[in-house]
């Protein structure tokens, strides 16, 4: 703590390029902290999904659908719990932005709450959503960011599937669920009843996106999942069979290795930034070469110099860096307001505690070697310098 004044002086004596440093590292640590949900995120629904969940798809186009009576058929077979099904509703809400907030999804809502137990729905707003025919439930999260209420009207304007009159869709809110936490894929959904969806929609009746199903006996699973596309193999509309992660993580790959990328441009950042830094702190040795002298004449030890010279990295860089992944929090916390799809996004205390060992490793790799060197300094050299 002595030495703080020494470390504090060393940092002001040129203020412009600490300044300028300072501002390169924030920045670094703002955009890894504004990336780091973006992994987190796009790993999120993975991450939370159940082992015993499968998910029965179209075999060659997320854009093909599933006759409707694959679900009784799925139903029947041995070793499967529950089926449920769904169909993409899309459509668009009030507008493009407040529509990219959330999913629309038509469901079988009995079946499909018994296959999501992770989707937490009050017994009275289960059996209206069942027994209603317009009836739609949504997640508390867009519930309150859009202020809706039960009892409310969702008018949804149709973009894929219009229905018989050739108005907009509306939707009685009957109920609100909650997810478990780091849900983010179930956090961010309307779901409306199947059966008025497909009465009432024009084109596509009988047809539907997905079977979901649990399994009784998770061994099994395999087998099950062989037996779903084995009983489609030469039908008119094929399938593939997953568990739910490994269908989550399809969905994902689909844009690329999203995780892999923001690495890469982190690294990139981080490579550069070491440049810079690693420049500055060598320039600042070279600056203080005399003083550095003087001070082992007034009787500092080399370990005391090596310390402020670390110090002064050390200070530097976790200061700014505990700066940059502040304002990432601060942007992510108030930015659901500008970008409304955002909302769900977060700085975990793990990311925050990887930000920092990053600004503590690269704080040794830019301090250690002018430390070093001034460690190792000679009066006599350095005062004729």
């Amino acid at each position: 703590m002595k030495f703080f004044g020494l470390v504090f002086a060393s940092l002001r004596r040129k203020p412009i390029r600490t300044g300028l440093t300072a501002a390169s590292l924030m920045v670094a640590f703002l955009l890894f902290g504004l990336l780091e949900p973006v992994v987190q995120a796009f790993s999120g629904g993975a991450a939370v999904s159940s082992e015993n969940r499968m998910w029965v798809s179209p075999r060659h186009s997320i854009s093909d659908m599933l006759p409707v009576r694959y679900h009784q058929q799925i139903q029947r077979l041995d070793g499967v719990d529950v089926a449920a099904h769904q169909t993409w509703f899309g459509g668009v809400y009030i507008d493009a932005v407040s529509s990219s907030a959330f999913t629309r999804w038509a469901v079988t809502p009995r079946e499909f709450m018994q296959v999501n137990p992770q989707l937490e729905l009050p017994l009275e707003q289960l059996d209206a959503f069942i027994n209603t025919r317009t009836g739609a439930i949504v997640s508390r999260n867009i519930a309150e960011r859009f202020d809706m209420k039960v009892g409310d009207k969702i008018p949804i304007l149709a973009d894929i599937w219009h229905n018989e009159d050739g108005s907009q869709w509306e939707f009685d809110l009957v109920g609100i669920y909650d997810v478990i936490e780091g849900d983010s894929v179930g956090a961010n959904r309307l779901l409306v009843n199947y059966d008025f969806f497909d009465e009432y929609r024009i084109v596509g009746k009988g047809v539907i996106s997905n079977v979901v199903f649990t399994v009784a006996d998770l061994a099994q699973s395999a087998s099950i999942a062989a037996s779903v596309d084995d009983m489609y193999s030469n039908s008119e509309m094929e399938t593939l069979t997953v568990s739910e992660q490994d269908y989550l993580l399809n969905q994902i790959k689909q844009l690329g290795n999203i995780g892999l990328m923001v690495r890469a441009i982190m690294a990139a950042v981080f490579f550069t930034i070491l440049l810079l830094t690693a420049n500055t702190m060598s320039q600042a040795l070279r600056d203080r070469v005399g003083e550095l002298a003087v001070l082992k004449t007034l009787g500092f030890q080399d370990v005391s110099v090596l310390l402020i010279v670390l110090a002064e990295a050390l200070l530097l860089t976790l200061i700014t860096a505990g700066a940059g992944i502040g304002l990432a929090a601060y942007l992510l916390r108030f930015g659901e307001y500008v970008v409304p799809q955002i909302s769900h996004w977060s700085l975990s205390i793990n990311s925050v505690l990887l930000g920092l060992a990053v600004a503590f490793v690269l704080a040794l790799l830019v301090g250690l070697p002018p430390a070093l060197k001034a460690m190792r300094l000679n009066i006599a050299d350095a005062l004729q310098r």
